[in-house]
């Protein structure tokens, strides 16, 4: 009976933090501003389901930002994703009034879901994280 109350709870911690997640990207999508931030760490956690987990930074007014994206995308390709944007700038999208929301544009899917164009800089990075994984 434990491991199912426990179960329970697991599944609806998770269902809480997406709920969260489409709520900051909705809050996003109406007052948003876009930035370049670079990419300073790539990983797979192995306890992790199959993620790559990206660690980027963007600079405004004079604060530093550092924020962690989930990347649905095989932890086998981390490697590749690595190689595609660790140390490079990629553009963000964050919340005029919290820029602690933001999230940076690694598909083709979320510069429509923004109703931005993508960068002619850009446009093969966009294509080559397509090619590797698929985003949430």
């Amino acid at each position: 009976m434990r491991k199912y109350f426990g179960v329970g709870i697991f599944i609806l911690f998770v269902l809480c933090l997406a709920v969260i997640a489409r709520i900051n990207r909705e809050s996003r999508k109406h007052d948003f501003e876009v930035v370049p931030a670079r990419v300073i760490e790539v990983n797979a956690l192995f306890r992790s389901a199959g993620s790559v987990f990206v660690r980027y930074t963007f600079k405004l007014s004079g604060k530093v930002y550092i924020q962690y994206l989930e990347m649905d995308c095989p932890k086998l390709k981390a490697d590749l994703v690595r190689g595609s944007i660790l140390n490079k700038l990629i553009l963000v999208v964050y919340e005029k009034n919290s820029p602690d929301n933001s999230e940076i544009m690694t598909s083709e899917s979320k510069f429509k879901y923004y109703n931005i164009q993508i960068p002619d800089d850009y446009r093969q990075q966009v294509k080559s994280l397509d090619s590797i994984c698929v985003e949430n």
